[in-house]
C-alpha cells in the first residue's frame, strides 16, 4: 500500500489548531486593556459631539440647549431627546462640575443661542475598568468642547 505525498494528516491539522488556539489565549490578556481603551476613547468623543451639536442647535435655532448627565444612571442625553449609555466598563469618575440643569434636577450644561455655556461651564470625567481617565471639557467663555487626558486647571 502506498501513502500519497500530498496534503496533511488529521493528526497533523490538530497540532496545528492546538498551537494555533494556544497563542491566541495568551494574546487575548493583552487586547483587553486596548479594547478598554478604545470603549473609554469612543464614549468621550461621542459625548463631546452631543455637547458640539447641543451647541450648535442653540446657536441655529435661537433657543437654549441642555445635555443633562446621569453619573449614577450611567447615561446622558440631550434634553428631550434622545439617551446615550455609556459603553460597558466605561463610568462617570463622581458626578460632573456642572451645576443642576433645574432646581432638583440632575447636573446638566446649557448653551445659549450666543454659543455660550450658562450657568457655569464644566467638566465630565469618565474612567474604564483599566482605571484611565478621559476628561469632557466645556469651556467657560466660549463653550469650546473638547476631550482631553489631563484634568483642567481650576
Amino acid at each position: 500500500m502506498r501513502y500519497c505525498d500530498r496534503g496533511f494528516t488529521l493528526l497533523e491539522l490538530m497540532v496545528v489548531l492546538i498551537i494555533l488556539a494556544l497563542l491566541g489565549s495568551l494574546a487575548v490578556p493583552r487586547l483587553t486593556p486596548v479594547a478598554d481603551r478604545v470603549r473609554l476613547e469612543a464614549d468621550a468623543q461621542e459625548m463631546a459631539g452631543l455637547l458640539r451639536l447641543a451647541r450648535q442647535e442653540a446657536i441655529s435655532t435661537g433657543q437654549p440647549q441642555t445635555v443633562l448627565f446621569y453619573p449614577y444612571g450611567g447615561i446622558y442625553r440631550l434634553q428631550g431627546g434622545k439617551s446615550y449609555p455609556l459603553r460597558s466598563g466605561v463610568g462617570y469618575l463622581g458626578t460632573t462640575t456642572f451645576g443642576s440643569a433645574y432646581p432638583g434636577g440632575p447636573p446638566g450644561c446649557t448653551f445659549y443661542p450666543t454659543g455660550a455655556v450658562g450657568p457655569r461651564a464644566g467638566t465630565v470625567t469618565l474612567h474604564n475598568q483599566g482605571g484611565e481617565r478621559l476628561y469632557v471639557v466645556v469651556n467657560p467663555v466660549v463653550g469650546r468642547v473638547r476631550v482631553s487626558e489631563q484634568a483642567p486647571q481650576s
